[in-house]
């Protein structure tokens, strides 16, 4: 990586707080300037805890649905000295969420897609065919989509949701959006259709400034959704929300803006 790949290239990072630091450090170390812009933050959600621990000592598989219900769930069982069976196969969605499984509880995934890092990527591993009669614990935020555990009680599993955190739309200052549209965007990073849905009603008032900008986004599902709300310019996808397959595409990005 050259020191100044990026050229004074201008990111707007719209990841959580916490969860932005690594993408702006590498943007920043490149010679971009990374544009903090959150559209999301993330609460820990309540939890029974006695209702946690009957269904956590039976589960056969344990899906984490994001790196956030990786680490929720992480302080959560922490907190309360809570430990789900050693027998029990651990699942991600992607590459992201099982570093942070790696980070959080010191083991490797044993259930990961290949190629199609979401849902439905998850459900055509050859792990998740054939569940009949096993328990599924899926850690996952409050509201999520229904299409994992939904099929995987068709194929015969018995499923749990524990919701471990809720996400919530931030808020912007009309003096930091100003800041942000004169400062000038060259690129716009969104790693879920929530988070560009929020960025949209953030920036209602300057839509046609937000529309008009380059985005990256990690899959086709999100690629459908930013048309849908209007956005018109080049849309990227990086594959992955990784910080490294983000960081990549940026500087793809940036290569062919030179």
């Amino acid at each position: 990586m050259l020191e100044n790949e990026l050229q004074a290239c201008r990111i707007l990072v719209t990841r959580p707080g916490e969860q932005a630091k690594a993408l702006i450090s590498m943007i920043d170390q490149a010679g971009g300037i990374a544009v903090a812009c959150p559209a999301i933050e993330i609460l820990p959600s309540p939890i029974t805890v006695e209702a946690l621990r009957l269904v956590l000592g039976q589960a056969d598989i344990v899906v984490f649905i994001s790196s956030n219900a990786v680490r929720e769930s992480a302080i959560l069982l922490q907190t309360n000295q809570l430990m789900f069976p050693v027998t029990a196969q651990l699942a991600c969605v992607g590459p992201a969420s099982a570093e942070a499984v790696q980070a959080c509880y010191q083991r490797d995934v044993d259930i990961l897609p290949s190629c199609q890092f979401d849902s439905e990527g998850l459900l055509a591993t050859s792990e998740m065919q054939d569940v009949a009669g096993k328990r599924v614990l899926i850690f996952r935020g409050k509201g999520g989509r229904e299409l994992l555990g939904d099929s995987l009680l068709a194929r015969g599993a018995r499923v749990e949701y524990v919701e471990v955190y809720c996400r919530q739309a931030a808020n912007l200052l009309p003096e930091q959006r100003s800041a942000i549209i004169e400062g000038g965007i060259d690129l716009i990073t969104a790693t879920s259709g929530e988070i560009l849905q929020n960025l949209v009603a953030m920036f209602a008032d300057d839509a046609d400034w937000l529309f008009a900008l380059p985005l990256l986004v990690v899959n086709n599902r999100q690629v459908e959704i930013a048309r849908q709300l209007g956005f018109n310019n080049e849309i990227l996808i990086a594959g992955q929300a990784s910080d490294v397959a983000m960081f990549k595409a940026i500087r793809q990005f940036a290569r062919q803006d030179i």
